[in-house]
């Protein structure tokens, strides 16, 4: 089962696959007919959480009533393209993950 931490670490990289900047937005087909579908119903309810959390922290924007319009922020922008950049080189493992969250994300 997944927890939030990696649904968390899932919609960003979402992000990051898309090449997205400060207002893009994630497909809504992509997050309902894709993501969601392939999530159990206790990941569903993490994603929920997930989804507020980051939010709060100014990562990314959603409506206030629908979590299935995901739209990036710049601070979430410029925290893709600080990942980004600390994952140059020979050494970048492909398969690691871009984000790690910490303390009470869990």
């Amino acid at each position: 089962m997944k927890d939030k931490k990696t649904i968390k670490r899932e919609i960003l990289d979402r992000f990051r696959e898309i090449d997205a900047g400060n207002g893009d937005e994630l497909s809504t087909e992509w997050l309902e007919d894709v993501y969601l579908k392939q999530l159990r119903r206790p990941e569903r309810k993490l994603y929920h959480v997930a989804v507020k959390e980051l939010a709060a922290m100014g990562i990314i924007a959603k409506r206030p009533v629908d979590d299935l319009r995901l739209r990036l922020t710049l601070k979430g922008e410029k925290l893709l393209d600080a990942g980004a950049s600390h994952r140059t080189g020979p050494s970048r493992d492909a398969d690691a993950p871009l984000f790690g969250f910490t303390g009470t994300d869990g």
